[in-house]
């Protein structure tokens, strides 16, 4: 049985569960102005792709991503992308942690972040 980095069990395919709660909870009219790439992974599981292009967000593949994410469990994955609460101090405390790793250009990181909460828009950096 595979293992998070927290010693926990991992469910199968963790980082595929995770596709179409983000499909469903996407906001294509925040990513008006943006041109990013980003790859998502669960542990050792298949990745996600999440092209952003003006105003539209598209799922697939990725030959090279701008940044990347990957989440020791599908629970940490969830707490930050897309579970209400506080998504900043929930990414802070799990890098912190050691629940999840980065990668790339992250001052994009809280834009990304929050595509997938209704009603709120933060502002792209510059």
């Amino acid at each position: 049985m595979a293992l998070s980095q927290s010693g926990m069990p991992l469910e199968p395919n963790a980082t595929m569960h995770l596709g179409p709660e983000l499909e469903r909870r996407a906001q294509a009219s925040a990513t008006i102005g943006l041109d990013f790439t980003v790859e998502l992974r669960v542990a050792d599981d298949p990745r996600i792709g999440i092209a952003l292009t003006d105003g539209s967000i598209r799922f697939g593949a990725l030959a090279e991503p701008d940044a990347s994410f990957v989440f020791d469990s599908r629970e940490t994955a969830a707490a930050i992308l897309y579970e209400e609460g506080d998504f900043i101090t929930a990414f802070m405390e799990a890098f912190m942690a050691g629940k999840v790793r980065s990668d790339g250009n992250l001052p994009f990181t809280f834009t990304l972040l929050s595509l997938f909460r209704p009603g709120l828009h933060l502002p792209t950096p510059d």
